[in-house]
């Protein structure tokens, strides 16, 4: 294929996969605990052109010529949305990077910074769409749920104080990072290791409660970058066009 076309059909791709990064991005500026989504590229494989007399030399330099770029990956960084009272105790937050881990009513794990959870009949701790939060249950007719930042759990029941759970976090490891599942839920790239550790251990956060982390998303930048990728992309495909009417050109040759 002619590596102007493959070049060219390679920017539109990698610029339409940052376009939906920008969107979901916008589409989520309200959503508690949503983490931005921020695009990386790379290089894909460099074609040697030694010898072939491209561009025109003694060929014996070492030459080569890119085929064009891809996404990468999409990088996420937990910590960065500010917390905001709400005053419900059953809002928390993480100050840090930690997660919480929450189990999908069909067994699946999934990790997340949206703290918004209510009581379920068994006095577990649940999301949006049932997931649950491991480590805490409520008894019935318990009150005055209290969640310490370090993560211990009380509520009143019979006039007595008494230990609901113990919460857990989950942080990243050295290497790797979270692909987005849907209803603010992360998973686990491929080969990444998720460290679990208690609420005020280094590097895992401290839990709020009454609280709600906001995303670090500026409406006013996402729509800026939609524009950036849109003319980005208008750019590249009057590129195409044009190697597109050059190999018209040429097959329309004759001798």
């Amino acid at each position: 294929m002619n590596i102007s076309l493959l070049r060219g059909f390679s920017a539109l791709a990698a610029i339409m996969s940052a376009v939906e990064v920008a969107a979901d991005n916008l589409a989520n500026a309200e959503t508690p605990g949503y983490i931005k989504g921020r695009p990386a590229f790379c290089e894909l494989v460099q074609q040697d052109m030694t010898g072939r007399g491209v561009p025109a030399g003694t060929g014996t330099e070492s030459r080569s010529l890119g085929t064009g770029a891809a996404l990468a990956a999409v990088s996420r960084h937990p910590g960065a949305g500010q917390p905001v009272e709400t005053g419900r105790e059953l809002d928390l937050a993480v100050l840090g990077e930690g997660f919480f881990k929450v189990v999908l009513p069909g067994g699946e794990e999934c990790y997340t910074r949206g703290g918004c959870f209510s009581l379920d009949g068994r006095g577990a701790l649940v999301a949006a769409g049932g997931a649950r939060l491991d480590g805490v249950e409520i008894p019935s007719g318990a009150s005055k749920v209290k969640v310490s930042p370090d993560g211990r759990v009380t509520c009143e029941a019979g006039g007595e104080v008494i230990e609901a759970g113990q919460l857990v976090l989950y942080k990243i490891g050295l290497a790797g990072g979270l692909v987005a599942r849907g209803d603010n839920l992360y998973v686990p790239a491929a080969g990444t290791e998720m460290l679990e550790g208690v609420p005020g251990k280094e590097g895992f956060g401290t839990v709020l409660q009454g609280r709600l982390e906001m995303p670090d998303v500026c409406a006013v930048d996402e729509f800026l970058e939609l524009i950036e990728w849109q003319r980005l992309f208008s750019l590249n495909a009057r590129a195409v066009r044009a190697a597109d009417e050059i190999w018209g050109t040429a097959n329309n040759l004759r001798k």
